[in-house]
Formats: structure tokens, sequence, C-alpha cells
């Protein structure tokens, strides 16, 4: 810089004050034209580089030093030694210079966190003045991993009351950041809202923690049962991973196991039939477990073959229940004999103590009571009322309580008593329902014969199914039915009593027909048979059925080679169903809309009909104790030929018609002829008929007979 001076004053004192003017002057117009600030606005650097330079500027050299101050004015790090070390200072840039830093000692933390700042601002500079970056953000870049998270397993021991399971979510490491997670209970062997209170929440540990409570609510209750175990479940993890996502929690059962009692049973003993005398097991308070025990007979006065059946069998009462039936059949005696017993013993408990380890069966004899029978009439008082008890030959009874002045006069009372599948072709029993035990026929007669059908005054009626397997049916469903003059079908009757432990059912009636308990049978476990050959025909295999699983040995149908004919002819199925088999039903369409529910045999006639082709058969099998809700089937594919491809001595054989439906009343009545020497005139056919249908009808389910069809009555004449 170049200065000319003119001075035009006379005297030297002038002269030197207008220089000290210049000078300060020009002094004064280079500080002003020097600027100090940061080199730039930003930087960053990784957490681990723990010394970093902040740079300070200024724009020219200046012959002077210049000082600034600086302080940390913002950002979201966090000083004093946890993420970075800066105090507020001044720095210098010495004259001559054009630069110099401000230090800052970044720490590095263990902690995953985000990216943090330091904002530090510069002010009060000296022989310079403030340029436009007097603000700089550092950024430091976090270098750590996420923590992973764990929940641990939790036991705790059953109150009567609700207790807590407390279980403890955990980081590997402290974060640097909140960290949340979310936390749902589901069942393993324990079951929400009977043994615990589900939940589904969101937790969070905060920044620097390393743990957080979750609490599960363990119901109490007086169930004995096992340790159950329930599982807390982690997911959706934010600012973390998971390491183990399951703690499970482990309820330990305080409670003792219940006891088992049997009752003791008495039963009439009958003529001609065998009763059912069942005995309950019973625990002392329901369990969580199942319980079961082992029961068998004992002879008491009585004797295993002669007066009753020996058993022995192991009993299940399920967890939740208190009682089971165990059955014993009483043998039909016509002896004049006292009273006999035996016993029903109680053994090898799981889950339960024995308190009471035996039942006494009573069998009470009544060979030498007067017996009012089913085929007489009783004449009885009706003036004053009261109960009356009806006794067939077979030891059945039915009880009757009439009101006073029920008649005007004396009546007679008839009652027949049939086994149960007397009326089940006429009169089949409801969907979803059947019998149990006899069914019943009552009516009333005047002095003078004529019937009386239905009344002005009800009667209570008490009927019993002592000869009944309640095993079959789930109890709680029995109730009387009434098939009344008119009637199509079966009527449940309203109002009745059933007692299960004397095995009756009490209703009251102003109507006389028939009457029947019915019951539901006990769902099934669902069976299935296999897939089988013979013959002429072949089967589908059971597992393109829907849905296929493998067939359980011992099930199966076969069908016999020899029918080949055009229209329809009869073959014989081979049936196998297996050691539980009872019922079962046949049809010619898939969805059984034709069949009904009949006996296992292990032979069944069964007509092919259409024509020539493929034709298919459907079975289904029952077990002898219930009925299954969904059984699956075989399918019996069986071809038919023409008859030009039959030989010659089979066409006489064929042609002729073997079908139920032809067969007349008089060939009926020839059949009865042949099988009941002695019948009544052929006037009486009606009444014939009326008790040969159900025993001699339809006619598959009886091979001899159709013999005697054969032989006898559907040759042309």
């Amino acid at each position: 810089m170049r200065l000319r001076t003119t001075i035009d004053g006379p005297t030297a004192m002038n002269t030197a004050a207008m220089w000290d003017f210049a000078m300060v002057s020009l002094q004064w117009a280079e500080t002003a034209a020097t600027t100090i600030q940061f080199t730039s606005a930003s930087s960053n650097g990784a957490e681990s580089v723990t010394s970093v330079n902040i740079p300070i500027s200024l724009n020219a050299a200046y012959s002077q030093n210049i000082t600034v101050d600086y302080a940390v004015t913002g950002g979201t790090a966090s000083g004093g030694g946890t993420d970075y070390t800066l105090a507020s200072g001044t720095a210098t840039i010495t004259a001559g210079s054009t630069s110099t830093n401000i230090p800052v000692t970044i720490v590095d933390d263990a902690l995953d966190e985000t990216d943090e700042t330091i904002q530090i601002t510069l002010s009060n500079p000296t022989n310079a003045s403030l340029g436009s970056n007097t603000v700089h953000t550092y950024t430091i870049t976090d270098n750590d991993a996420a923590p992973s998270l764990s929940i641990n397993d939790v036991a705790v021991a059953e109150t009567e009351s609700a207790v807590s399971a407390t279980f403890t979510i955990s980081l590997s490491a402290a974060s640097g950041q909140n960290v949340s997670v979310n936390l749902a209970t589901n069942n393993n062997t324990a079951t929400a809202g009977s043994d615990y209170t589900a939940t589904s929440s969101t937790f969070t540990i905060p920044a620097g923690s390393t743990s957080v409570d979750a609490v599960v609510t363990v119901l109490g209750d007086a169930l004995d049962e096992a340790n159950e175990t329930f599982n807390v479940a982690l997911s959706d993890a934010s600012n973390a991973t998971i390491s183990d996502a399951t703690g499970v929690g482990t309820i330990t059962d305080n409670d003792a196991a219940p006891s088992l009692s049997i009752n003791d049973r008495s039963i009439p003993e009958a003529n001609d039939f065998n009763m059912y005398l069942v005995f309950t097991i019973t625990l002392s308070t329901v369990s969580g477990r199942n319980v079961s025990v082992d029961l068998a007979t004992s002879d008491g006065t009585a004797t295993a073959g002669s007066d009753y059946t020996a058993t022995s069998s192991t009993f299940t009462i399920p967890a939740g229940s208190t009682t089971v039936r165990a059955t014993t059949t009483v043998l039909a005696d016509t002896s004049a004999e006292t009273n006999e017993t035996f016993n029903v013993n109680l053994t090898n408990p799981v889950n339960a103590a024995i308190a009471d380890e035996r039942g006494v069966g009573t069998i009470v004899d009544e060979d030498n009571a007067s017996a009012q029978t089913a085929s007489t009439t009783s004449p009885f008082d009706f003036g004053s009322g009261g109960a009356f008890t009806f006794r067939n030959q077979d030891n059945s009874r039915i009880g009757f309580d009439f009101p006073p002045n029920f008649y005007t006069e004396n009546l007679r009372l008839r009652a027949h008593s049939f086994q149960n599948n007397f009326l089940t072709s006429s009169k089949p029993p409801p969907s979803g329902k059947n019998f149990v035990g006899k069914t019943y026929d009552f009516g009333l007669l005047t002095e003078s014969g004529t019937e009386i059908t239905n009344t002005s005054a009800s009667i209570s009626i008490t009927m019993d199914y002592l000869d009944a397997d309640v095993s079959a049916f789930t109890e709680s469903t029995l109730a009387p039915y009434r098939w009344g003059s008119g009637d199509s079908s079966w009527q449940s009757i309203s109002g009745s009593t059933l007692d299960t432990v004397n095995n009756t059912v009490t209703f009251s009636t102003a109507a006389f027909s028939s009457f029947a308990i019915m019951g539901a049978p006990v769902p099934a476990a669902e069976t299935a048979p296999v897939a089988s050959t013979g013959g002429g025909g072949g089967c589908v295999p059971l597992a393109s059925c829907n849905p296929p699983l493998p067939p359980p040995q011992g099930f199966g149908v076969s069908i016999n080679g020899d029918a080949l004919i055009t229209d329809s002819h009869e073959v014989v199925l081979t049936l196998r169903g297996g050691p539980d088999a009872a019922l079962m039903s046949i049809s010619n369409r898939p969805d059984f809309s034709d069949a009904v529910l009949e006996p296992y045999t292990t032979t069944k006639f069964w007509t092919l009909s259409g024509g020539e082709g493929v034709k298919t058969v459907y079975v289904k099998f029952y077990t002898k104790y219930r009925y299954s809700s969904s059984t699956f089937e075989d399918r019996i594919v069986y071809t038919l030929k023409p008859l030009a491809e039959l030989p010659p001595e089979r066409l006489t054989e064929l042609l002729r018609p073997v079908a139920p439906q032809a067969i007349t009343r008089e060939r009926l009545w020839e059949i009865g002829a042949l099988l009941v020497p002695g019948l009544a005139p052929f006037k009486e056919l009606p009444e014939v008929l009326k008790r040969l249908v159900p025993e001699f009808l339809p006619l598959e389910r009886r091979p001899e007979i159709l013999k005697l069809l054969l032989s006898k009555l559907l040759v042309p004449k």
C-alpha cells in the first residue's frame, strides 16, 4: 500500500497531527477488510475418530493476532465426556497466519444410537469481523451394532387365587435409543381364560436401561391337574434384534388328587331276556386330568356265567367330568331263588385315590311273585285313584298313577311290551335318535271292551330302561316319545323327568298308544373301512376319498363274482366291519339318501340295477357303542354285462326277479305257514301281516327266508 501525503500548513506541529490521523484511518480500514469464520458449515466423522479439529480461517493474513470466542450452542450429542468433550473458549490466529482449529474430543462408546450432532458458534472477534459461516455442525456417525432382546422362563406355584408370573425382557447391552418390542401370550398346555389371563402389549426399554418386566396373571383353581405351560412371544422389535423370542410360563399345580367311589345297585331278575345293571363311578371333585380306574366283577352269592356276566375293564372319567357309568349284564333266570349279590371292584386308580372300592349289585328274584302278563288285562278301581304297577311276564314294569275319579266306571288296562326292534321298520325313530330299551303299547278298555285312546285327565306313567345298555347313549338326552292314533311319526313328550339312578322316565299323558324311550347316540370317533377286492368287483382306495386317511385294518367289503346281468340282479356282499361294528348302512347313492340304519351282518343281499356298466355300492359301518357323524365308506365298483355275454345255463335263474316288493300278501302268508305251523285261517291275514312284517321284512336281512322264496314261492307256476 502506498501513501502520498501533501502538507500545506506552516508548522511542523500540524504536519505530525495529520500523520497520526492517517495512520489510524489506515489501521481501521485494514481491520474492517479482514473476516474470520468456520472453513465450512458442517462436517462429520465416525465415532471411532476420537480427535477432531474444526478449522477456523481468515480471508487474508493480518499483521496482528486475531482472536474469536467459540461455544457449543446446540446439537443432539451430549458433552461433558458423554459423547464428546469441548468447553467454551477463545481461538487465536497469530499475525501472518490465516487459520487455526478448535479441537474436539469424541467419546467412542458401546451404545447403539442414532448419529448425533455438535453445534459450535463463533462470537466476539478481535482485529477482524465475523464472516458468514459463524455456526458449524459436526455429526458423530455411530458405529455400534444393535443389541439383542431375550425373555426368560418363569415358574409360578398355583394358589386358590390369582398370582403374577413376572417375565423379564432383557437387552444384551444398553442402547442409546429407546428399544420397543411386542409381547403376546399363547396357549401351550395351559388355556387362556381358565389357567391364565391372555395379554398382548408393547414394552419399551428406555435408552440406557437393559430390561423391563412383563406381568402375566395366573388364575387359581381347585382342580388337580398336571403342571401346565403357556408361552410369551416377542415380535416386531424396534432398535434391537431378538435372540430368544419365547418365554415359557410353568404353572405348578398345588391341588390334591380327588377320590373315587362306586355305588350299590339292585335290579329285578328277568325271565326271558337279560337286564343291565348300571353302576356309577364318581369322583369326589372335578379333576383337571383324565382319571382312570380298573373295574372287575366278583361273585358274592350270585355266580358269574349263570346269574350275571363277568366283566373286567378300564373306565376313564374325562377331565372336567365327575362320573362314568359301568354296565353289567344280569342274566335271565326262571328259577325261584333268594336274592343274590355280586361285587364290582375298583383297583389301580390313575390321578385319583379310591375312597369306596366296592359296589354291590343285588339281583332281586321275583319268580314267585304274581305276574300280570302282557297278554292279560287287569281290573282296577279308578274311583279313588292312586298308583298301580303293571308287571309283564318278562319282569319289565310300567308304573301308572291315576288321579281320583279318573273315570266313572271300572276300566281294564291293556299293555304290551316289545323288543325295540319290533317297531323299527314300521315306526322308525326320529333322525338322530334311537330306541332305548323296550317299546310299549298301552290302552284302556271299558268293561264292555271299548278301547279308550284319549282321556280328559292326564295319567302319570313311569317306564324303565333297565334292559338297555345306556353306554351307547348320551343319557341326559333320554326322553319319552308317543305314536298316537293318526300320527305318522313319533312325537316327543314334554315335561318328563329322567331318573338316571333308577333308570326310569316319568311323564304325563292323556292319550294312549305306542310309547318308547329314545336318546341321542354318543358321538363316535370316525372309523373307516379298508379298500378290498373280491369276486368280479373292485374298490376305490380309501385315500381317494375326502379327507384322505390311512385306513385301519379289519374293515372292508367284497362282492360275489356271479352277477352278470342286463337290467338288475341280486348280488351277495361280504362285509367286514371289524370287531366293534354293530350297525351299518348301504346305498347305491353316495349321499346315502335312500339308506336305512340296520344291524351289522357279514353277508348282505343287494340289488344292482340300471343295465350294463359300472355300478357303485356305498357302505358305512358304525361302532357298537355309538353312531359316527362322519364315517368313511368303501366304494364297491361292480360291472354288469349284457345278457349276450352270459353262459346259457345262467339265463333261467337270472331272469327270475327276487325283489321284496314283488312279494304278495298271499305269498307272505305262505311264508308264515311254512315257518310258523298252526297259523289262523287266511281271513286273519291283516293281523298276521301286522305281526310278521316287522319280523320278516326287509327280506334281505333274512337269508333263510330268501331261500324259501327261491325254492317254494317264486318259481313261475
